[in-house]
């Protein structure tokens, strides 16, 4: 019973907190001071009370999955989708998520980073003649 009533108050303060946080950085979360009825304010502040601790745990996974998609591909290509990757075959995401190709990747970025490391093992033996023509006709654009 206390480690219910503990994590109830402790889901409420971080909740409180959170919106304290964003209100300081100007960002619109139903701020405190913006109801001027004080009716609405009672059930702001109730609904926090009620449904906060219940919703907090897949909130805070919600937060944990998004951070992890995010620093996966720091300071490295993205993989295009399987439907993208049959039509562009070479090409990969950059960190605006903008369709370029791996050679346009590395020549931007300084780096050297391959098919196979962005698409796994194999990928780069698997593309046809046709492809890898491509391929190095745009490194050859790109003095690479």
């Amino acid at each position: 019973m206390y480690i219910i009533l503990l994590y109830w108050i402790i889901a409420i303060c971080v909740t409180y907190l959170i919106r304290n946080h964003e209100e300081k950085k100007k960002r619109s979360l139903n701020s405190f001071d913006s109801h001027k009825n004080v009716g609405k304010k009672v059930n702001m502040h109730l609904q926090i009370w009620l449904f906060a601790p219940i919703f907090l745990p897949f909130f805070l996974i919600y937060i944990a999955i998004r951070g992890i998609g995010e620093n996966r591909y720091k300071n490295r290509p993205r993989p295009l989708s399987k439907k993208l990757r049959r039509l562009l075959r070479y090409f990969v995401l950059d960190e605006n998520r903008r369709v370029i190709s791996i050679v346009e990747y590395n020549y931007k970025h300084g780096t050297n980073f391959t098919l196979d490391q962005v698409y796994g093992k194999g990928y780069e033996a698997s593309l046809s003649d046709e492809d890898k023509k491509a391929l190095k006709e745009s490194s050859i654009k790109y003095d690479v």
